[in-house]
């Protein structure tokens, strides 16, 4: 049976080849870059190749940690820090509650950005997850979120020209 570290190791080789491949061929055939981009950043494969890059790197890191996570490791288990029960833990119901919770909003926020935009439905999707997941500071949220989405907004529609959704019950 492979450990938790050899499922490490292997689950890190997977992710830094599928985002190599990624990178290397989606990218370059499936995003078209046109010649007049004024800037690296403002072209269309700049986020996929920097968020793909950033996953390889992630994966050999996750690769390593298994590798050197199983040399340090007893033979047999015998002094691991690591009960063998404990590598096959399930998520507790409180935890596999809160990702059907966040799968529902994401869908929710889909339907917010159609209706009331992408920057009312990023102020309250942020409000929303991080109450999901424990905050309660809500002046905190509210400020956070209501600068967080208007400097994203700001960014998208005035350095990057980026037109955003404004939904359509503002129309």
């Amino acid at each position: 049976m492979i450990g938790k570290y050899g499922r490490d190791t292997i689950f890190g080789a997977l992710v830094a080849g599928f985002f190599l491949l990624f990178l290397f061929v989606v990218i370059p055939v499936g995003i078209p870059v046109s010649a007049g981009v004024r800037s690296t950043a403002l072209s269309p494969a700049f986020w996929p190749r920097i968020v793909s890059a950033l996953m390889v790197i992630f994966g050999l890191m996750l690769m390593a940690q298994g590798i050197l996570a199983a040399r340090a490791r007893p033979a047999g288990n015998a002094g691991s820090a690591i009960p063998a029960a404990a590598e096959d833990l399930v998520p507790s119901a409180v935890a596999r509650a809160r990702i059907a919770a966040a799968m529902v909003m994401m869908f929710a926020y889909y339907g917010l950005v159609v209706t009331v935009g992408m920057t009312a439905a990023s102020i309250i999707a942020f409000v929303g997850f991080a109450a999901l997941y424990g905050e309660r500071r809500w002046l905190l949220l509210g400020v956070v979120g209501v600068s967080l989405a208007l400097a994203l907004t700001l960014f998208f529609t005035d350095v990057a020209q980026v037109p955003i959704p404004s939904g359509t019950l503002w129309d």
